[in-house]
């Protein structure tokens, strides 16, 4: 999934627990880019 259309998820994720879970204030939803190719990982 591109990183753009996670972002764009992310914000309807948020919207949904926030609206199912009303005595959440607040949620922060932290995206990472995928790994990049042929990098490694310690």
């Amino acid at each position: 999934m591109p990183l753009t259309d996670a972002h764009d998820l992310s914000h309807v994720v948020k919207d949904r627990l926030m609206a199912r879970y009303p005595q959440i204030a607040d949620a922060i939803i932290h995206i990472e880019p995928p790994p990049q190719t042929g990098a490694t990982q310690e």
